[in-house]
């Protein structure tokens, strides 16, 4: 009923419960908006009482559901939530007159008194899309305005973890449901967002069953020192998504290089020890051109000689 809502014209085409002014001043359109089920509802008591009407419960009830004042209303965008298999889970909704001062949340999540079926550990927004496009790459966003932009931009093969940590469900859930083989993360480029990529590639870098990458966007200092502007929803909006597609990701054997690297003395056993540690991460590259080029970094780092690794690795 709420999904159908977020799309109801009145007969002079105007949409009857949702207002769009707030998502165009981010940059997305109508049509993307009503596509995705993201909006601001005009007035709640006139939507709920509406939501009565079409299902015959009580408004009483229909806000022990969820359906509450702060999920929906004129000063919030709300966005609706669905699983992989295109199934609504719940509703998200964004404050817009959020400040640091304001001491209201950002953002607000259903209550698991009232919807125990929204789980973030096990959604990623917009992954219902995603699962045409399997055969490629995943890029794994932060939050949702970054994951509605990437898709108003043409990047379908998208989504969000909604502002939570990255689980090994969300994990399952792109390895098994879609599947996808290579997962590129581009968090956000704060001081959080970088450490947090740093962790899940510590964790998950070196999984045989897919490839895991890490983008960082290349934002000018000054402009990640402005509060809003160190995330891909930014990013994409100034720069263009062909510009965001030309960024190359770093795999987990570039991360591991750069991190664990430097200093070596080649030879050494700790050099040689390092190169022990690299050889599963080669294994991971099905692309015998790009496997052959890191055993050459490598060797030339570690000095181990090049056919010795091959002869670890074959």
């Amino acid at each position: 009923t709420i999904w159908s809502m977020f799309s109801f014209k009145e007969e002079n085409g105007g949409y009857k419960y949702i207002d769009f002014s707030s998502c165009i001043e981010r940059g997305w359109s109508e049509s993307t908006c009503s596509y995705l089920g993201v909006g601001s509802i005009k007035n709640y008591d006139i939507f709920v009482n509406d939501i009565v009407k079409k299902t015959g419960l009580v408004r009483e009830e229909i806000i022990s559901y969820g359906i509450r004042d702060k999920l929906f209303g004129p000063r919030y965008i709300t966005f609706i939530v669905k699983d992989m298999k295109g199934i609504i889970r719940g509703f998200v909704s964004r404050y817009l007159d959020w400040n640091r001062e304001c001491g209201e949340p950002k953002y607000r999540n259903p209550a698991i008194e009232d919807n125990p079926f929204y789980k973030k550990e096990e959604i990623l927004y917009l992954g219902n899309l995603t699962t045409y496009y399997s055969g490629t790459r995943i890029d794994v966003f932060e939050g949702y305005g970054s994951a509605v932009t990437a898709h108003q931009a043409g990047l379908f093969n998208s989504c969000a973890i909604g502002g939570t940590a990255l689980t090994d469900k969300h994990i399952k859930l792109l390895t098994n449901g879609a599947p996808y083989r290579h997962i590129n993360l581009v968090l956000d480029q704060d001081e959080t967002g970088i450490e947090h990529m740093s962790k899940y590639m510590e964790r998950l870098g070196g999984n045989q069953n897919f490839v895991l990458t890490i983008t960082n966007l290349p934002i000018p200092k000054e402009d990640l020192e402005v509060y809003g502007q160190n995330d891909p929803d930014y990013f994409i909006r100034k720069y263009g998504i062909q510009k965001y597609r030309s960024l190359k990701p770093v795999g987990i054997f570039e991360y591991m290089i750069e991190k664990r690297a430097s200093g070596l003395l080649p030879s050494s056993p700790e050099a040689v020890a390092f190169c022990k540690s690299m050889v599963p991460l080669l294994i991971n590259h099905s692309s015998m051109i790009d496997r052959g080029q890191r055993i050459k970094i490598l060797s030339d780092i570690t000095g181990v000689p090049k056919d010795d690794i091959k002869d670890e690795i074959y």
